[in-house]
């Protein structure tokens, strides 16, 4: 984020400005373990300047394998709040 800001600042543009999306793939993990896990990472992601969080769906097995009923419940109980 460091480098990005240089380069926004380099070509005159407030770092401010530039919308942070941060997609969660393979090589964050956990994130959608838990509502708790969930909640915890929005904190983090957001206090270094991310705006928006992106999940895979999950699956059964696989690279993004989770629970359907906890990415239910992080909806349910954790987007109101992180918001």
């Amino acid at each position: 984020l460091e480098r990005v800001d240089g380069v926004c600042t380099a070509e005159g543009r407030d770092p401010a400005t530039l919308g942070r999306l941060l997609y969660v793939g393979m090589r964050v993990s956990g994130v959608t373990d838990s509502v708790a896990a969930f909640q915890e990472a929005a904190g983090r992601f957001g206090e270094l300047g991310y705006a928006d969080l992106v999940v895979p769906w999950p699956r059964p097995e696989g690279p993004f394998a989770g629970d359907m009923r906890t990415l239910e419940a992080i909806a349910v109980e954790a987007l109101p709040q992180v918001r």
